[in-house]
């Protein structure tokens, strides 16, 4: 049995003194505890459970029940001299707190079953006996809110799932409303939402036995749906977004005899020139012809992600500016026009437009399309990926349905927005994160603009380890490194195989390919060169001129001066291997992925800074600026299942900010 150890001190008690304790008198900073205004109002129980933790650090040998002893001691030593004038029991352990052991001790208690007590209980004080001393039998029937207790439960087809009773309960919930109603879990990252849904599919199955084929569970990508066909009954259907939206077009389910087909990815032309010449483009602005044919597709692709009916100004993209009146008209009429042409060419159009999903779903969905009723019940994973059009889809249709996701791991700050209603459910507690990484994930939920409902509990079963560094050095083990863009996912290649090792690059291993071979020619050849991320730049010197903070490109840019060719690349890329030890990623593909130890790049510190000096200006691009990066360190964060490897800076910043 596992010996708890429960402190008659809330978190937000906690919190307050140590906020209230950061002084600044305009030469130096204060840290002392004892001029929060909190301190001086807390009960002797608070004052003995603060002063414990500040112990904590030096008691790390003592088990949970010889501190409840010590807990009890300092409790009783209290009642008898706080009657007295000066409270002698006050000012005899005044001098002993410290900010920096309080914080210490409160990680410590993290990591050892000692748990604070929500607000709630700490006023009823349960745990005290009749005469005001500690009750040692308080903790035997106690339900603390942070505790999950596991569950086996048995599944129709004679399987077994081991669940949190948090997630025990919101699964005989769902099990309860399977039928016509929709119903979305929200579960942060590692609660088992995969697990759910092998478990929810189980229960469709055991109740269609003979029309197994009739549950469609929809994901966003591939390596989504390769990994549920591992999890799910091998009865259900299982398709990506884009699949479906094809499946909606083909002749078996196209509606009313409407059509529009998904053209291969392979082999097509790069259509924005051919665009701006076949559509006479002019330029708009400061943006050349071919600069503006970029702009109106990508107008498209954001009103294809939209419920709007129309395109509108509002799909200009934020870095598009100076822009009148009649440009911005000028642009919502060919994007219009582009539109109509993707989904309608004229016969012999000499241009062939790609079609994508997004432009498959959009149609289907102004056509006001509905699942066919072929499928009796729908289940999405990580629906936090749905787009507004996909969505209106699936609310005017008439099955049943499960949606399971995580808006705050929506990097792209982008999350649909349902219009009816639907019964939502909460998981709050991660199998995978370690207890001491519960801190950090909280912390990045509180930087995101959405609202956070319930706090972040990670699993204090699991150890951790939390490292900082100083200089961003190649960890000695085998990590996962998170970087923040292509510039610094092409500095972190360079760094792991300068020391001969093999590395993985997960999700954009040619988009880097394609990445680093132009950066070397727009050194070499100062020629402008069509790659994203570098197009916008004439030559090299107007990349160090407008990225001089960027430590990546000034490593870069050291590396071009002391001879770095395409050979060079060549020798990195040859130390690729889908077998490596060493990954490498963007942040936002780290989803999907869970590695023992995990390290950020340096890069996401710059921008915690760039958001805090821009925290009190609340508007929309603000927002989606801050939405983004604590999408991305929370991704990044809870990969790990131990060891998690920061920035020293990022230490400070969390407990400063």
């Amino acid at each position: 049995m596992i010996n708890r150890l429960f402190l008659p001190i809330s978190n937000e008690t906690l919190e307050l003194v140590l906020t209230e304790s950061i002084t600044y008198d305009g030469d130096e900073l204060d840290l002392s505890v004892t001029k929060s205004n909190t301190f001086q109002s807390l009960t002797v129980q608070e004052l003995a459970s603060l002063y414990l933790i500040n112990q904590l650090p030096s008691l790390n040998k003592l088990n949970n029940l010889s501190l409840e002893k010590i807990l009890h001691e300092i409790i009783n030593l209290g009642h008898q001299q706080e009657s007295q004038p000066k409270n002698k029991f006050v000012d005899e352990i005044k001098d002993r707190f410290s900010t920096a052991a309080i914080r210490k001790g409160r990680d410590f208690a993290k990591a050892n079953d000692i748990y604070l007590l929500p607000e709630i209980d700490v006023r009823n004080a349960k745990y005290l006996k009749a005469d005001g001393s500690w009750d040692y039998e308080f903790k035997a029937n106690y339900k603390h809110p942070d505790i999950q207790e596991k569950v086996i439960i048995a599944l129709p087809t004679g399987q077994q799932r081991e669940m949190f009773s948090n997630q025990h309960r919101i699964f005989r919930q769902i099990e309860r409303s399977l039928s016509d109603e929709h119903i979305d879990v929200h579960g942060y990252a590692g609660t088992g939402k995969t697990h759910m849904l092998s478990a929810i599919s189980e229960i469709l199955v055991s109740r269609n036995k003979y029309n197994a084929k009739r549950i469609l569970v929809l994901t966003n990508s591939t390596v989504q749906l390769q990994a549920l066909r591992a999890v799910v009954h091998p009865s259900v259907k299982i398709m990506t977004f884009g699949q479906f939206a094809s499946l909606l077009m083909s002749k078996d389910f196209s509606q009313n005899n409407v059509q529009l087909i998904r053209t291969s990815l392979d082999n097509e032309a790069n259509p924005i020139n051919a665009i701006a010449a076949e559509f006479n483009l002019r330029s708009v602005s400061t943006y050349n012809p071919n600069r503006v044919s970029s702009i109106i597709f990508q107008m498209v692709a954001r009103f294809c992600w939209s419920r709007n009916t129309e395109i509108t100004e509002d799909f200009i993209p934020k870095w598009v500016v100076g822009l009148g009146s009649e440009d911005k008209s000028y642009l919502i009429s060919h994007s219009a026009l582009l539109w109509e042409f993707v989904t309608n060419p004229p016969p012999n159009f000499p241009v062939k437009l790609p079609i994508r999903d997004y432009h498959v779903i959009k149609y289907a969905s102004l056509h006001r399309f509905k699942i066919p009723t072929y499928f009796s019940q729908l289940i999405v994973d990580e629906s936090h990926d749905l787009s507004e059009a996909m969505l209106e889809i699936i609310e005017r249709s008439s099955q049943g349905y499960v949606g399971l996701g995580d808006h705050f791991q929506a990097v792209n700050s982008y999350s649909a927005k349902r219009t009816s209603p639907a019964i939502e459910r909460q998981m709050t507690t991660s199998i995978r994160t370690p207890g001491k990484l519960g801190d950090i994930v909280n912390f990045s939920l509180e930087l995101h603009s959405l609202p956070v409902k319930d706090e972040f509990i990670a699993n204090r079963d699991r150890s951790s380890e939390i490292q900082y560094y100083d200089r961003p050095d190649v960890p000695a083990k085998p990590t996962a490194i998170w970087v923040d863009d292509l510039w610094e996912l092409f500095e972190w290649v360079e760094r792991i195989s300068a020391l001969n090792l093999p590395y993985r690059v997960l999700g954009s291993e040619s988009q880097l390919d394609q990445f680093a071979r132009a950066c070397i020619r727009l050194y070499r050849e100062k020629k402008p060169v069509r790659v994203i991320g570098l197009s916008n730049y004439p030559d090299w010197y107007s990349v160090m001129s407008q990225n001089s903070r960027h430590r990546s490109v000034v490593h870069l840019n050291k590396l071009f001066e002391k001879g770095y060719k395409t050979e060079h690349w060549e020798t990195t890329k040859s130390l690729q291997s889908q077998s490596a030890q060493y990954v490498i990623g963007l942040f936002q593909n780290a989803r999907n992925h869970e590695f023992d130890s995990v390290m950020l790049a340096p890069a996401i510190i710059q921008q915690l800074y760039d958001v805090k000096r821009s925290m009190s200006i609340q508007n929309k691009e603000n927002k989606a600026a801050r939405s983004s990066l604590a999408s991305r360190l929370y991704l990044g964060i809870t990969r790990s299942r131990h060891t998690l490897i920061l920035p020293q800076s990022f230490e400070e910043f969390m407990h400063f900010l």
